[in-house]
């Protein structure tokens, strides 16, 4: 029930519960804080990794690239959740998937992006572009919010993209393999470890993000998960297994 008018909506007309990112899909993007999801299957003994990832067509070859590397880890590692004699290892898989947008005119490219991720129920979605606009010239891309991925051009093909989806599957930045901060660190390689699939589960058991400071001293946060458990674990347990 309404009883009286907001006392600051004359002074901010463009924001309130029934505007869509205060009418500015341009600038905005409607953070709903859900970028993948982990489920537990106890039948299966698996645990699955899922995101969704919308793309213009011009930029779904960069972002299936992206999403192939780590679909192809799926089997690649477990994850162990109990102690001693009653412990449980649940094969980790990933199931990533890039879903092209049709850009609507009135709306533009990324008006079009931020309504399918709008639309989108899954619990896991994610912007991926391949887009120079507002990149230092030294950065080949950036995960912004967790959610929206832009890679520049010149890097579409390389594993600028697939680094990238880390973020937005929870990883920060890493001393060695994919996810060292530059693509030319001397410690930089096509590996992931036991640790960053300890972070994409660990965290949403916590209910917490990782996030990390950038060279400006900014927080930057990777993406946020959500865990569906179909075991007979608590989240406790979930959040204090490890994987191998």
């Amino acid at each position: 029930m309404w009883l009286n008018v907001d006392q600051l909506a004359e002074k901010y007309p463009g924001i309130n519960p029934y505007v869509f990112v205060a009418n500015n899909p341009i600038m905005f993007i409607d953070d709903d804080g859900r970028d993948y999801r982990v489920f537990f299957n106890s039948a299966t003994k698996t645990v699955t990794i899922k995101a969704t990832y919308y793309a213009l067509g011009k930029d779904m070859e960069s972002a299936q690239k992206a999403i192939e590397y780590w679909n192809n880890q799926s089997g690649q590692f477990s994850y162990i959740v109990g102690k001693k004699e009653n412990s449980v290892s649940y094969t980790v898989n990933f199931e990533l998937s890039a879903i092209e947008v049709d850009v609507d005119p009135q709306l533009g490219e990324r008006g079009s992006l931020n309504n399918a991720l709008k639309q989108d129920s899954s619990g896991g979605a994610n912007l991926y572009t391949v887009d120079n606009t507002g990149l230092d010239p030294n950065t080949n891309g950036t995960t912004i919010g967790g959610n929206y991925i832009k890679v520049k051009d010149t890097q579409a093909d390389a594993d600028t993209g697939s680094h990238e989806v880390g973020h937005s599957l929870g990883l920060k930045h890493n001393r060695k393999g994919l996810m060292t901060p530059a693509s030319i660190d001397s410690s930089r390689s096509s590996n992931i470890n036991s640790n960053d699939i300890s972070d994409m589960i660990q965290y949403p058991a916590k209910g917490k993000v990782n996030s990390e400071r950038n060279s400006e001293g900014n927080i930057m946060r990777a993406g946020r998960g959500t865990i569906n458990n179909d075991t007979n674990f608590r989240m406790k347990d979930i959040k204090n297994g490890k994987a191998q």
